[in-house]
Parts: C-alpha cells; sequence; structure tokens
C-alpha cells in the first residue's frame, strides 16, 4: 500500500517532468514565432523552463528507479519470508509427529522395563543369592568365577568377590567400570564383555529409532527392535518359569 502510493506520486512528478519540457519546448517555438523582436527574451525563458523540466525529470527518474529496487526488495524479502513460514510449518508438524511416535515407544519400552525389573525382583526374593550381593557387578563376577571354575559354590564366591574388592583387584561401582573398560578386561573379562554387547546394542537401537523416526513411521515397525523386545520378553518368560518352578519345590 504504502510502496504503491509513492510510486504513484513518482510515476505524476516523471509525467509533469515530461509535460514542463514539452510545455518550454512549445513555449519557446510558438513565442518565437508570433513574435521575432522579444524572441531572444522568450527563447531564455522558454530554456530555462525546459532546463527545470529536465532536472525535475531527471529528479524524478532517480526516485522512481529506487522506489522499484525497494518494491522489488520488498517483494523479495516477503516472499524469502513466506518460504520461511512453509518451512517451519513443515518443521514443526515433523516434530510433532516425532515426539508422538517416540512418545509411544517410550510408553512401550518403560512397560517392557517394568516388567524385566518385577522377573529381576521376583528372581532376588527366592534369595538364592544374598541380598548384600544383588546388583550387576557381583551377580556377573560370581558367573565368572563358576564358569572359570574358580569357585564351586555361593559362599566361595561371596569370599573371593569381598576379598578382591578389598584388594581392588575389581572395581566394583559401574561408573568406574564403564569409564575404565579396557582396564578390566584381565580380572572382569566377562562384565567387560557384557557391557560392551550393552553399548553396542543401545547403539543400534538408537540408530533404528533414528530411522524410523526421520521417516515418520511407527518405531516399533523396525524389524531390529521388534527382535530386541522379543529377546527380552523370552528372557523374561524363561526365568519367570525358573522362578515359579523353584517356588513349589
Amino acid at each position: 500500500g504504502a510502496i504503491a502510493a509513492v510510486i504513484v506520486a513518482i510515476a505524476t512528478f516523471f509525467i509533469i517532468g515530461i509535460l514542463e519540457i514539452f510545455i518550454g519546448i512549445f513555449h519557446g517555438a510558438f513565442y518565437t514565432w508570433l513574435t521575432e523582436e522579444n524572441g531572444e527574451n522568450i527563447l531564455l525563458v522558454s530554456l530555462s523552463v525546459i532546463t527545470f523540466g529536465a532536472i525535475f525529470l531527471g529528479l524524478s527518474y532517480s526516485g522512481y528507479e529506487e522506489a522499484r529496487k525497494n518494491y522489488e526488495a520488498n517483494l523479495q524479502a516477503q516472499k524469502h519470508n513466506e518460504e520461511c513460514r512453509k518451512a517451519n510449518n513443515a518443521i514443526q508438524i515433523q516434530s510433532k509427529q516425532k515426539v508422538e511416535l517416540l512418545t509411544q515407544e517410550i510408553a512401550h519400552a518403560n512397560d517392557v522395563l517394568t516388567r524385566t525389573l518385577n522377573t529381576l525382583k521376583s528372581y532376588y526374593q527366592t534369595n538364592t543369592i544374598y541380598e548384600k550381593f544383588q546388583s550387576l557387578v557381583p551377580v556377573v563376577m560370581f558367573n565368572e568365577y563358576f564358569a572359570s571354575g574358580r569357585v564351586k559354590n555361593l559362599p566361595e564366591a561371596y569370599d573371593r568377590y569381598e576379598q578382591e574388592s578389598r584388594l581392588d583387584l575389581i572395581l566394583t561401582k559401574l561408573d568406574d567400570i564403564i569409564t575404565r573398560l579396557d582396564r578390566i578386561e584381565n580380572n572382569q573379562y566377562m562384565l567387560a564383555n557384557e557391557l560392551r554387547k550393552i553399548s553396542s546394542s543401545i547403539d543400534n537401537l538408537c540408530s533404528a529409532v533414528d530411522s524410523q523416526t526421520a521417516k515418520l513411521q511407527q518405531i516399533s515397525d523396525n524389524q531390529e527392535i521388534t527382535n530386541y523386545y522379543e529377546r527380552i520378553n523370552a528372557i523374561n518368560t524363561s526365568y519367570m518359569a525358573w522362578v515359579t518352578f523353584n517356588r513349589k519345590r
């Protein structure tokens, strides 16, 4: 609106400039023809009018060019802003869809986690392993002791674990273990190996999730994720069957 008004005004001045030049030329020609005696004076006036008109015309054209450039720049800016608005809207829509997909998957993962924790709790409640040692690090170490033939029963496993812990032969804090996997392989090989498997599995699952959300597809439709959940469910079912069997004995 404002730009259009400026252009109209400049165009009007442009026309006025042309008219003044035309009038100046006509004025000079007419009055020179009409009276030869005052021709020089009239011609001087005519030239003045023509000069003024030419200057006015030049200024008008300069103003028109500037307004035209500003108008085109404004149109370009409006076009760019519209493209940005559409792009932002598309990003917002995609982001909302991704959030919905991730929210669904988080709910599913939490459900599987809850069932797994309940399985672990049921297992520990059998008191097969003394309460003090009911955590990841000692349980994996016990498994390594038995697999390597270093102990024959759980009491021996308890004693060996506590002895190695006191002598700092093994790390017992999971945070320390995760940051020092390369250093614990000699004394805690099985634990280091399992943690590497877990890390690799997490990386693969994250890549699968990223792939599914990028395509805006259901995360649970990914075969790798489906296989992972099936393995977890199978393990939980197997362990719960063992717990149930031992409770009946």
